[in-house]
């Protein structure tokens, strides 16, 4: 009999690192969900707690991706390849959805995007001492409510 789900239920040969990666990666994703919600909220008194949380999230996002690379032992080059085919004749680029360990490393990616952006945004907006609603209106929150998502 063939069970589709059988390599899951093996116990996972992970080192402390991917703990911490865990760890971070819920911080920083749950400190932009909040700063999301604070924008959704449309009350300016909020929206310095909200860039806080913006930034919050990109400061601990590059932290993941060298987490896993830790985890992974040999070298930097598995991440990498994770995410590009460096086979000969088969380059290109390296999604398979039916892998976990994909489908989150990209997802990691296009989270980091969205936290670089809306940190980016965050700080524009204090440099310009800007107070209130954010910089681009409903399009930010639209972004926000996206990034949030993913």
């Amino acid at each position: 009999m063939f069970l589709a789900a059988e390599h899951f239920v093996r116990a996972p040969d992970w080192e402390w690192f991917i703990l911490g990666y865990f760890f971070l990666a819920g911080l920083s994703g749950g400190a932009y969900v909040i700063a999301t919600l604070l924008r959704l909220s449309g009350d300016p008194r909020d929206e310095p707690a909200a860039r806080l949380g913006f930034y919050t999230s990109f400061v601990l996002i590059p932290l993941c991706p060298l987490l896993l690379t830790a985890d992974l032992g040999a070298g930097w080059w598995k991440f990498w390849h994770m995410l590009v085919n460096v086979t000969p004749g088969n380059a290109g680029l390296n999604f398979k959805y039916w892998s976990p360990m994909s489908v989150g490393v990209w997802l990691l990616l296009v989270f980091s995007i969205f936290a670089t952006l809306s940190a980016l945004g965050a700080w524009l907006a204090d440099r310009r001492g800007r107070e209130g609603p954010p910089l681009l209106g409903p399009l930010s929150v639209a972004f926000n409510v996206v990034g949030a998502l993913a």
